[in-house]
């Protein structure tokens, strides 16, 4: 079912203002579950990469082969429709094939960042409900074992970073200690078995408009951290929107992940929205070194142009500073690049743009809109970019400037002569958006 019930007039003086003409001003956008994505995907490029982890490759067909696995243990387990999987993990295969899982059988994901303490860690899972929590093995011990007694999970699930990679590459990792372990706890099930199970996954029925599918964590208005509630219908539909943004993707492209997946800029920009061209994820579980970022480029075997790099400023202005860069040729592969999660700051775009030739463009977004609001163009004369600004609305998201203390009272969009200068909070609308917080 198309939606398209989001519509932005015609008459918004963006449109007029240096808006690519190959981007929709708007779109009808589907009423799907988050996990057709990858369905979808394994139907049309069956064989295509999806994924680069740790070496190893994984197609769209055995990416939704192992979803339909993991989504028919997690339903035969008793988890149940509405009912929230924590994710304790850093980007990983797993990672992907646990978080369609849990959408698949209509469950709630919520992705914990692996750097909490474990007090962090508690507030987040009393404040979801989670009921199963899939963990790293390596984190356990100091994580999860000290606020074990006071979680009220069903299920423990843990994974090592090695489990799918063939033998011989485990065996070597761990010999080497690249691949660390740590033995489960007796209650805990494994992953890697689970994964294993005969696939029947089941028929959900799923509202994806009003259903959650994520609970994410964030500051919000206060401060204090609780969940920013995302159904399918918001993070398909942002995905979709960035889709349009990236219009010159295409079959073939790689995304390179680096920032996280609990993050929702990792999760939409990249596990979910490289899925729509058919792409192939390049998973970093930590952030990597410049040096290690431009082997793995060149292990990987991308073609120039092929490249898309989506991130925080810091990770531009590593690579800026790496002066092995031009050695490596990696500024070849880059399409382009995109900068999130904080401002980008002039002399890095410019810094970078002149030593890469490749386009890097600032994007504004938040949490609670799945989380991409904005961005800059992507080619044209500096100009038409605006380095220094949010760029223009995704398509299909409306926006204005309210006072802060009036929220009733609008001060424009910020874009005529007459609302220039004015300070006020911003106002976003559009399919993105979240239905609310969690109570």
């Amino acid at each position: 079912m198309l939606n398209s019930s989001y519509f932005v007039s015609p008459e918004r003086p963006w449109f007029s203002s240096h808006w690519p003409e190959e981007v929709p001003r708007n779109l009808e956008f589907s009423e799907k579950t988050v996990d057709t994505l990858i369905r979808d995907a394994a139907h049309r490029w069956p064989n295509r990469s999806a994924v680069w982890f740790l070496g190893s490759r994984f197609s769209y067909r055995e990416l939704d082969r192992d979803i339909d696995c993991f989504a028919t243990a997690l339903f035969e387990m008793g988890l149940k429709k509405g009912e929230t999987i924590a994710l304790l993990l850093p980007n990983s295969y797993q990672y992907m094939v646990a978080y369609h899982a849990a959408l698949r059988i209509g469950a709630v994901v919520s992705g914990v960042n692996p750097t909490y303490k474990p007090l962090e860690i508690k507030h987040q899972l009393e404040s979801v409900q989670a009921k199963a929590l899939i963990f790293l093995d390596i984190l356990y011990k100091e994580k999860v074992a000290p606020i074990r007694n006071d979680l009220k999970l069903r299920f423990l699930i843990g994974t090592n970073l090695g489990d799918f990679l063939p033998w011989p590459k485990k065996r070597l990792g761990m010999l080497l200690k690249k691949l660390p372990m740590a033995p489960l706890p007796h209650e805990a099930l494994s992953f890697a078995e689970l994964v294993r199970t005969r696939p029947n996954p089941p028929v959900v029925p799923v509202n994806p408009v009003e259903d959650p599918a994520v609970y994410i964590m964030t500051g919000g208005t206060t401060g204090v951290p609780k969940a920013a509630v995302l159904t399918h219908f918001n993070i398909l539909s942002n995905a979709l929107q960035v889709r349009a943004w990236f219009y010159k993707a295409h079959p073939g492209i790689s995304s390179l992940a680096v920032i996280p997946f609990f993050h929702a800029f990792g999760m939409t920009a990249i596990m979910n929205v490289t899925s729509t061209w058919g792409g192939q994820v390049v998973i970093f579980p930590k952030p990597p070194s410049p040096e290690e970022l431009c082997q793995t480029i060149q292990k990987v075997g991308i073609a120039d142009h092929e490249v898309l790099y989506i991130g925080a400023e810091v990770l531009f202005q590593r690579l800026l500073d790496f002066p092995d860069l031009e050695k490596y040729g990696v500024e070849k592969k880059f399409l382009f690049c995109v900068s999130g999660a904080g401002p980008l700051h002039t002399h890095v775009q410019m810094g970078f743009e002149k030593r890469t030739g490749v386009p890097l463009i600032e994007g504004y977004g938040l949490t609670e809109a799945s989380p991409i609001v904005s961005a800059n163009l992507l080619y044209g004369t500096d100009e038409m970019r605006r380095s220094g600004t949010i760029g223009f609305p995704m398509p299909g998201t409306d926006w204005r400037i309210v006072d802060r203390t009036d929220p009733q009272r609008d001060l424009g969009i910020g874009d005529g002569p007459e609302d220039k200068d004015h300070i006020g909070e911003l106002a976003v609308c559009g399919p993105q958006v979240m239905v609310g917080y969690l109570d």
